[in-house]
């Protein structure tokens, strides 16, 4: 695999591994109070997020297979531009990737120390109603054109779907309950997975001397829940994920989480994405740890 192959292959996976959250620690409650879950954030306010992440796995390309490592620390800042009329919240996102290694057959990948950026606008459910990817590195006419064909339309709508199965419910909720999504019966084929995203509020619990209500989540997403772009790389497979969240519902935000997940993943790269390398069979298989926590301003 080509070194802008490789790079490229990375990005996609940290990049969905950040868009997931959830984390917690222990007290239980005496009783079950009812709370309503949402974001709430102050137009200009700032948080960085420090994401720890492990994983090992390896990646065939035509068949040749190589070892991939991830290990170290990547920062994640948040810079809440404004608050839109309806109250939904327009965020930036930049990620420094400084402090992450990944080596594919014990050599290093150099990532750069910025990785693409992405501006939101989500919900105080937690919905994400629009993104925007900035600042991505140099990859070429061809793949660039190629890659934001593959994130925009049709495509962009199902992968906005998947994310809005783990909203926050509509009501308050209390220890005990549960909420799930999952895709409708008639967005499957014979033979796809389908997308489940179950969340169970196991109870209250303080984190770092805050009130948290302890979320355990865990989901399945099928490949073929991105449609056009699954179709056009013959994407099949799934991740499977196990986290933990503490969310600190009197200040409308996540504390840390931990979670760890499989993916499962393969598909062809069309000829304008390998940089002339023609067409290309890819499979890989990553199992990775993380956990994320809300640094101190002062950090």
């Amino acid at each position: 695999m080509r070194r802008g192959q490789t790079t490229l292959l990375v990005v996609v996976v940290l990049g969905a591994f950040t868009l997931l959250a959830g984390a917690a620690v222990a007290q239980e409650a005496a009783a079950a109070e009812a709370h309503l879950l949402r974001l709430s954030f102050t137009a200009g306010e700032e948080l960085t997020y420090r994401v720890e992440m492990n994983g090992v796995g390896s990646v065939q390309v035509m068949g040749m297979a190589q070892q991939v490592a991830v290990n170290g620390t990547l920062d994640m800042a948040l810079k809440v531009e404004e608050i839109t009329e309806e109250g939904n919240y327009q965020i930036l996102t930049s990620l420094d990737a400084a402090n992450l290694g990944v080596t594919v057959d014990g050599q290093p990948v150099p990532l750069g120390q910025r990785l693409p950026g992405m501006r939101t606008v989500i919900t105080p459910r937690g919905e994400t109603l629009s993104l925007e990817m900035l600042n991505g590195p140099a990859t070429g006419g061809q793949m660039e054109a190629q890659l934001g064909q593959l994130l925009a339309g049709e495509n962009f709508k199902n992968l906005l779907k998947v994310q809005r199965m783990a909203a926050f419910p509509e009501e308050a909720v209390a220890a005990g309950a549960d909420w799930s999504g999952s895709q409708a019966e008639d967005e499957l084929a014979e033979g796809e997975t389908p997308t489940v995203i179950t969340t169970k509020y196991v109870c209250d619990q303080e984190f770092e001397g805050m009130s948290c209500a302890r979320l355990q989540t865990e989901s399945v997403i099928g490949m073929d829940a991105l449609g056009e772009m699954a179709a056009l790389l013959a994407m099949t497979g799934a991740t499977n994920s196990t986290s933990t969240t503490w969310f600190d519902y009197t200040a409308g935000r996540t504390r840390a989480t931990q979670e760890r997940a499989q993916v499962t993943l393969d598909l062809k790269l069309p000829a304008a994405m390998t940089m002339g390398a023609g067409e290309m069979a890819l499979f890989m298989e990553m199992f990775m740890e993380s956990r994320s926590w809300l640094l101190a301003a002062a950090e």
